[in-house]
């Protein structure tokens, strides 16, 4: 299978299977937002609450998704689940987001989270790529505000209690959402909150010893004892595309070996077939239960995609096509067209029982790097 062609299946599957199936029985009724997760019947599961996060992410995925004029009404959905996140999920006394809610709006986890607000500026980026940008100069100060209870010496805390540990995790995905709003808005308060997580990543969370990317931290970013010290390969791999789309949408070079990354990742990562990376690893011991999320999958993909553009020559167990194949056939294989199956354990069996709707956004972007250098 050569790249174009998994472009075009790819392609075919998210605008004839999963967008129908998301924007369909993956909608709560009007003005209720987003289902959390569908079983793989493809049915809604009532009784799981909604998070914060999941609202934020699909106004992204939706929001995107009208941008790229494959349908009509995704702009309605993004509306749908951003209105919901916004009328609910924010509290306009205190100035700030909850982090759970239940399926009536009714906040029950009332924590604002640093990785909470990192999505919902990720979904301000999309809103405002795609016209909405009257909606996005009402909320962008109420986030910046919200941000700001966060402030620390470097980056920001996790919690407006500074919550331990520090985190990895959230810092990224400000990365993410700070570039995309630098690219749509040439805000460059933006771009100087995108090069603060990057020299984080460098100077912190990137371990230039060992070659791989950390995740919890002591409260003055100092390591944790290594007991403690757990890495995840999908991380590794999201970060190589991240830092590929800040470069390319800046200009600046990065310093970062990015195939030094890629190739560690795969070293302590790979199942024992080699063909997928597991979720988590122990940094010095290699302990893994084996199990195997699909979001570590679309990071992997992402990440062979960027250094196959960047000229890179890459094993053939590594090669694009091949990890969408082996993507596609593991995880997209379900009863419902468009669904996913989300984790399998070392041996390969499903241990998972829900289709999560939070995994649309990897699965986007995965399709949106391949569709940009397929």
């Amino acid at each position: 299978m050569t790249t174009a062609v998994s472009f075009k299946d790819f392609e075919t599957w998210l605008r004839h299977n999963a967008l129908p199936l998301w924007s369909g029985p993956g909608l709560d009724k009007p003005g209720l937002g987003i289902w959390e997760a569908l079983d793989h019947d493809g049915k809604p599961i009532a009784n799981l609450h909604k998070r914060l996060r999941v609202q934020a992410r699909q106004t992204y995925v939706f929001a995107t998704i009208a941008q790229l004029g494959y349908r009509t009404g995704d702009m309605e959905h993004a509306l749908h689940a951003f209105d919901f996140m916004t009328t609910h999920g924010f509290d306009a006394d205190k100035g700030r987001f909850a982090a759970v809610l239940a399926r009536d709006g009714a906040i029950l986890d009332q924590t604002q989270d640093l990785y909470d607000l990192a999505f919902i500026l990720l979904a301000l980026a999309a809103l405002s790529a795609a016209g909405r940008t009257s909606l996005v100069q009402q909320w962008l100060p109420l986030w910046e505000s919200a941000l700001a209870s966060h402030t620390a010496e470097r980056g920001w805390l996790e919690t407006m209690d500074g919550r331990q540990p520090r985190r990895q995790n959230p810092h990224m995905h400000m990365f993410e959402a700070a570039t995309s709003f630098f690219e749509v808005s040439g805000d460059r308060r933006f771009l100087d909150l995108a090069k603060e997580c990057l020299l984080l990543f460098k100077d912190v969370f990137y371990n230039k010893d060992s070659g791989l990317l950390l995740e919890h931290f002591a409260s003055d970013w100092s390591m944790l004892p290594d007991a403690d010290h757990f890495v995840e390969p999908g991380h590794m791999m999201e970060w190589i595309y991240l830092i590929s789309r800040f470069e390319q949408v800046t200009g600046e070079a990065s310093g970062v070996d990015l195939r030094r990354l890629f190739d560690r990742a795969r070293d302590v990562g790979l199942d024992s077939s080699g063909a997928f990376l597991v979720d988590q690893v122990h940094s010095t011991s290699g302990r893994s239960d084996g199990r195997m999320r699909l979001w570590p999958q679309t990071e992997y993909l992402k990440a062979s995609i960027v250094l196959t553009a960047h000229g890179e020559r890459l094993p053939p167990d590594a090669t694009p096509s091949t990890l969408y194949g082996n993507l596609s056939g593991r995880y997209f294989s379900t009863p419902v067209k468009g669904g996913w199956y989300d984790q399998f354990d070392g041996s390969g069996a499903l241990v998972s029982t829900t289709m999560p709707a939070s995994t649309f956004y990897h699965v986007l972007a995965a399709f949106l790097c391949m569709k940009e250098h397929g």
